[in-house]
C-alpha cells in the first residue's frame, strides 16, 4: 500500500511525463510548417540534447528514490 508521500512522488511524476509529453507534441505543431534543412537539424539537435537531459533526471530519480519510513513499514504495525 503507497503512503500519501508515495502517492505524492508518483502524481508529480505523472504530471511531469504529461508536460513532457504536451510539450513535445506542442513544439512538432509548432513548427511543422519548417521546411529549411538546417534550422530542422538545429531542431532535432536541440530534442536530442533535452532527451538527454530527460535520461539523466530519470536516472538521478532512480538512484535517489525513496524508501518507506519506519512507521510505514508493515513489521512496525505492532502495538507496545
Amino acid at each position: 500500500q503507497c503512503s500519501t508521500y508515495c502517492k505524492t512522488h508518483l502524481n508529480q511524476q505523472e504530471r511531469k511525463v504529461t508536460y513532457a509529453i504536451r510539450r513535445i507534441r506542442d513544439a512538432f505543431r509548432e513548427n511543422k510548417h519548417l521546411k529549411d534543412s538546417e534550422e530542422i537539424q538545429t531542431l532535432v539537435n536541440k530534442a536530442r540534447t533535452n532527451l538527454e537531459i530527460i535520461h539523466r533526471q530519470v536516472t538521478i530519480g532512480q538512484l535517489y528514490s525513496t524508501q518507506k519510513l519506519v512507521i510505514e513499514s508493515p513489521e512496525n504495525t505492532e502495538i507496545i
